[in-house]
């Protein structure tokens, strides 16, 4: 390999580095909605030149988590009522689509394996509470979309993947004490949507999931509007 294609390796390393950084912040809401994006800042911050940060921000610009505003600059793309309700109908479309091709293929150990874990869990809430099992919701829902063998159903779900998980990170980070049994509800239902795939029963997996999803939703959809009320629309 020679020296120029080895530069551009490592530039192209730099970019991906730099971009992922950037994202996660975003997803992780450590960079907030309408938060404007300081170029010059954020290059000093990761160590890098302007020029990967420029080109990570344009990229996310892409993927709609973050707004270029021609000649003032980058801001994090807000989180708004109308828009979770726009996007986790989209969701919901998708997943009921992959579960009603999918719960034959769903591999039994790996769905058992979730509903051990999530009866452990409701049976010690306190533990729960105070640890919610969100990597059993991930593996849930990646189980019912993975099992699908359609690859353009896997490339609109993973264009979405990021602004569905910023939407749930609203509940991991603003959900207030008052609202914790919310986690214990959500265990719940993630358990009677695990035990209907295991007992392959179609149309109860499909109502509990539908379920699910509308719950979640209209959770999102309720803090946003406490955090509105409050003029917290930083988060």
């Amino acid at each position: 390999m020679d020296m120029e294609k080895l530069r551009k390796l490592n530039i192209l390393g730099a970019d991906n580095q730099v971009y992922n950084v950037i994202k996660d912040s975003i997803v992780t809401l450590r960079l907030k909605p309408n938060q404007y994006l300081n170029i010059r800042k954020i290059s000093q911050q990761l160590g890098t030149s302007i020029t990967p940060v420029r080109s990570a921000l344009q990229r996310l610009a892409n993927e709609g988590l973050v707004i270029a505003k021609p000649r003032i600059g980058f801001f994090v793309s807000g989180i708004d009522e109308n828009q979770v309700k726009n996007l986790f109908a989209v969701r919901k479309s998708l997943e009921l689509l992959a579960l009603e091709n999918s719960i034959n293929r769903i591999d039994s150990e790996a769905i058992s394996e979730i509903i051990l874990k999530l009866r452990s869990a409701l049976n010690d809430p306190e533990k729960t509470v105070s640890s919610p099992p969100y990597d059993l919701d991930y593996k849930l829902h990646d189980l019912i979309i993975s099992s699908y063998p359609n690859p353009y159903l896997h490339r609109m779900f993973s264009q979405l993947f990021s602004l569905i998980t910023r939407a749930r990170n609203v509940i991991r980070v603003c959900l207030p004490p008052s609202e914790k049994e919310w986690i214990l509800r959500e265990a719940q239902q993630h358990l009677e949507v695990s035990e209907q795939i295991f007992m392959r029963n179609l149309s109860k997996a499909r109502e509990s999931l539908d379920r699910h999803i509308e719950a979640s939703c209209e959770m999102i959809c309720k803090l946003l509007k406490e955090i509105e009320s409050k003029g917290e629309m930083s988060l």
